[in-house]
């Protein structure tokens, strides 16, 4: 097994069980509230969490997104809005890489309520798995539109060595969610190759998304319809080792290079984001 995919496959499983296990600790500890911060500045005057007050800041920095980008800006003009001092924006200390992220984060924590009541259709019966799962990817996407003219920025800094680790956690979390509840609950090595195909698969379609102008992004959900071909073919799937090493490989290096390109991130010079 190459060490790519030796790496991803131990990345993947890492971060999916520590990720759910945070996002478990969480929330026993802002139910409990047991830590609790007073930020002065916060026209409220109350002890909140810090992630209460990151998601304060997150919700009222988006409207400035398209303005100022996915930039510390956007951050400071949130802040101000949810009535924060400048202080505050410690809890980001990333800039436009902590938007990004926690409102990827928000994203995905609204598929899984999404797919939780999304397995029927609407005469009441069944969805197929392939159905199931391309709308969920389909709903994951339109998350995007309201930014759309700003997403490649926000592709280029997921792609920054200090956000990429984070980037990796959140999206290896979305498929292995959307692949749960479509009811797979394989535990060989058909767990990565599915997954990892509907990463490429989801990842695709965002580039493409990016550059498409059709109304209410049809092409784009035209695209995603013809690479759906490659989820009916993974029932059949008796998946090689030495054929998945070589599909890892491909669909790094070459996701790597077309966001690059297409965000800018190989071009020499400094970037001011």
């Amino acid at each position: 097994m190459s060490v790519t995919l030796c790496r991803f496959t131990a990345v993947t499983r890492r971060c999916i069980y520590w990720r759910r296990l945070l996002c478990t600790d969480q929330a026993s500890t802002n139910g409990q509230a047991e830590t609790t911060h007073q930020h002065t500045g916060n026209t409220n005057d109350s002890k909140e969490t810090d992630a209460e007050i990151i998601k304060k800041i997150v919700d009222s920095s988006l409207p400035f997104v398209n303005q100022y980008g996915w930039s510390s800006q956007a951050v400071a003009e949130g802040a101000k809005i949810a009535g924060f001092s400048s202080a505050a924006q410690g809890l980001l200390p990333r800039g436009g890489g902590d938007l990004v992220l926690h409102f990827i984060e928000r994203c995905n924590g609204e598929l899984v309520e999404y797919m939780k009541d999304g397995k029927k259709n609407e005469d009441g019966s069944e969805k197929k798995t392939s159905q199931f799962i391309q709308d969920a990817v389909q709903f994951r996407l339109r998350m995007i539109i309201p930014y759309i003219n700003k997403w490649p920025q926000a592709m280029g800094l997921m792609l920054m060595p200090e956000n990429a680790p984070d980037a990796l956690c959140s999206g290896a979390v979305m498929v292995d969610d959307i692949w749960y509840y479509a009811g797979d609950r394989s535990a060989d090595f058909n767990w990565y190759t599915k997954r990892a195909v509907l990463g490429k698969i989801y990842y695709a379609t965002e580039v493409y998304m990016i550059r498409d102008k059709s109304e209410d992004y049809q092409k784009t959900w035209r695209f995603l319809n013809s690479r759906f071909h490659d989820i009916e073919k993974l029932r059949k799937i008796s998946c090689k080792v030495k054929e998945g090493c070589d599909n890892a490989n491909q669909l790094f290096s070459g996701l790597f290079t077309t966001v690059a390109n297409i965000t800018g991130i190989n071009n020499k010079g400094p970037r001011v984001w």
